[in-house]
């Protein structure tokens, strides 16, 4: 879904693609020119919650920023968006752009995903709401982890961050100078 964000954004395709590195297994979701999204996803009623899955992901020391973006969904039982049709949008979005299309296949594979596997995604979701959060100091997090500690995985509640909200367009604006400025 990010991905798709960043494309429809008019952020460069071949970078957005590459952006993506939760797929080879990385700390974090996407990477690009420092600036970090941790992609988390729910489905729960409230109080909303996400998995952190360990203790490096919040952690805002290693790039330019760190943003954690959130995406509820509902299950539908039809007309909603599925994995797969997911997968054949971004698809349609990168036609004509070919390393771009290359990497988005290679990064399909990376993270395991088969069009042949296709019929097991077919689950379909409508987005109930998206919301991205600025991980910095005071922002709800494990980050000073006592020695002895490790393998470290907590839920966050997501009404705990409201106050690092921000506007997903703006950042996204803000991402675009970036590039723009760097290239």
């Amino acid at each position: 879904w990010w991905l798709q964000c960043l494309i429809n954004f008019n952020i460069d395709k071949y970078s957005a693609v590459s952006a993506w590195k939760g797929c080879s297994r990385d700390y974090y979701d996407f990477e690009l020119e420092g600036n970090i999204v941790e992609v988390k996803t729910t489905k729960t009623k409230e109080p909303r919650k996400v998995v952190i899955n360990n203790e490096n992901q919040l952690d805002d020391q290693d790039g330019e920023s760190l943003h954690l973006f959130v995406l509820t969904l509902r299950k539908l039982n039809d007309g909603g968006v599925s994995l797969p049709g997911l997968v054949n949008q971004i698809r349609t979005s990168l036609v004509g752009y070919e390393t771009a299309e290359s990497a988005f296949e290679h990064s399909l594979i990376d993270a395991g995903y088969l069009d042949m596997h296709a019929s097991d995604y077919s689950i379909e979701y409508i987005v109930k709401k998206e919301e991205l959060f600025v991980v910095k100091h005071g922002f709800p997090r494990l980050v000073q982890i006592p020695s002895g500690l490790g393998d470290l995985k907590y839920s966050l509640m997501v009404s705990a961050c409201k106050n690092f909200e921000i506007d997903r367009d703006i950042y996204l604006k803000e991402l675009l100078k970036i590039i723009n400025d760097n290239s």
